[in-house]
């Protein structure tokens, strides 16, 4: 059994898997596994995680989707056969510090973690931004017990790149099919599950920022999948449902809130009319009072607009300039009309 098996889904990344690979098979911890699954790409990446399995059978392992399924289903398929004591997850087009494997799996032996964390920056070229996305402390190190401190569930990012999850917690648990944003029902169930979560108080996770690919250019486009966040939201939240707990589901609800407002965002820097900004924002907005209560006036939301200004400065603009009231209660004609909106 390795320490760390690390699972890496890729589809027609054949300008970064090199790069990508590089950082994973020279992890200053030797004692790894390499789960590599092309996910049909149309491009020369298959022929390139070849060649390193072939250079490096004792770490890569390749597998091939017959055709496109979706890094969900990718990295579910990859999970069958993971033998890693811990479990980590690489996207293709990003790339990791030489010892953030050897970190994280020292800080969890030590603390005995369910998880560990590190911090993530978005990277481009040689410039890599510290500051552009949510991290916690970097100075400490600090152990956190999430069903004490249920704050960290609404804080923490809900993505799986920058953390190493003890095999035994995952358990059986899959990746949601299907859907965007898989991440965030996959991961928040596990933390809050979790007894011990340590952070390594690093940047060890390399987020590219691709001016020319999906990173970019799907901010400029509405997701026609833009709903799925409220299904991600519907799935944690009856996961976690059988804990009873009256501060979890005030938490769950702040956590939807919170995370289907980064969807007006999304809308706010896409490249539809300011027109139809302002009904779509309008929409959305009033779907998600429909479905969790009033944000605005939300004690934990205001709090959370202090502490992230580049959201609060966002949300300011929305407000200020795209939102309008709406009386509609009826949701299906809300979802319909989104839907309508997010397919022309």
């Amino acid at each position: 059994m390795p320490k760390v098996s690390i699972i890496i889904p890729v589809y027609n990344q054949e300008k970064y898997i090199g790069k990508c690979l590089e950082t994973v098979i020279n992890q200053t911890e030797k004692d790894i596994e390499a789960i590599v699954v092309d996910d049909k790409s149309k491009d020369k990446s298959l022929e390139i995680i070849k060649k390193y399995e072939e250079q490096y059978p004792n770490i890569i392992k390749v597998l091939e989707n017959p055709i496109n399924k979706g890094v969900a289903y990718t990295r579910n398929k990859a999970l069958e056969i993971a033998d890693g004591e811990y479990i980590g997850f690489v996207d293709s087009d990003d790339y990791i510090e030489y010892d953030m494997y050897e970190k994280l799996y020292n800080i969890s032996k030590e603390y005995n973690l369910d998880i560990a964390r590190a911090n993530r920056r978005l990277a481009k070229g040689p410039l890599k931004l510290n500051f552009l996305i949510r991290n916690t402390d970097i100075n400490t190190r600090k152990i956190i017990y999430p069903k004490q401190e249920l704050e960290y569930l609404t804080f923490e990012t809900p993505c799986v790149t920058n953390k190493l999850f003890k095999r035994e917690l995952i358990g059986g648990k899959i990746f949601p099919e299907n859907l965007k944003w898989e991440d965030y029902p996959f991961c928040i169930p596990l933390l809050y599950r979790a007894d011990k979560v340590g952070t390594y108080p690093e940047y060890l996770y390399n987020y590219r920022l691709n001016l020319f690919g999906t990173t970019v250019s799907d901010s400029k486009k509405i997701n026609p999948n833009i709903l799925d966040i409220f299904t991600c939201s519907e799935q944690i939240i009856k996961e976690l449902s059988k804990y009873n707990s009256k501060n979890l589901n005030s938490r769950l609800n702040f956590l939807a809130i919170q995370n289907a407002l980064q969807r007006l965002r999304d809308i706010l820097l896409s490249n539809i009319s300011n027109k139809e900004k302002r009904e779509l924002i309008s929409l959305f907005s009033r779907l998600i009072e429909l479905k969790y209560g009033t944000y605005r006036g939300n004690e934990m939301y205001e709090e959370y607009r202090k502490l992230s200004k580049i959201h609060n400065a966002i949300m300011n603009i929305i407000e200020n300039f795209y939102l309008e009231s709406s009386n509609e209660n009826d949701i299906t004609i809300i979802e319909n009309r989104i839907k309508q909106m997010v397919k022309k």
